[in-house]
């Protein structure tokens, strides 16, 4: 399935070594307005491991406030399901 440009967005922290939440908030406006068709977030190849629940629950509201699932996003989504979820012999 092509998918597009997906773009994968780094957390921002600060300076405390909080997850900025406004600036990861512009981050994903300005995804969505340069060009991607799908954005994977969080990556647990980043640094999505290293956060507190609290803190990937808050960047997952803000997530939800600027993107909503796309029909693409969705198929993805069934094709992932399928080839990892099905019985295979």
């Amino acid at each position: 399935m092509d998918l597009g440009l997906v773009h994968a967005p780094v957390t921002p922290f600060t300076r405390a070594g909080r997850v900025d939440f406004e600036v990861y908030s512009r981050l994903i406006e300005f995804h969505l307005r340069n060009g991607a068709d799908a954005l994977a977030l969080p990556m647990h190849a980043g640094e999505s491991v290293s956060l507190t629940e609290a803190e990937r629950r808050g960047l997952l509201e803000r997530d939800w406030k600027h993107a909503r699932p796309t029909s693409k996003g969705r198929l993805f989504l069934n094709d992932l399901l399928e080839m990892f979820l099905t019985d295979r012999p």
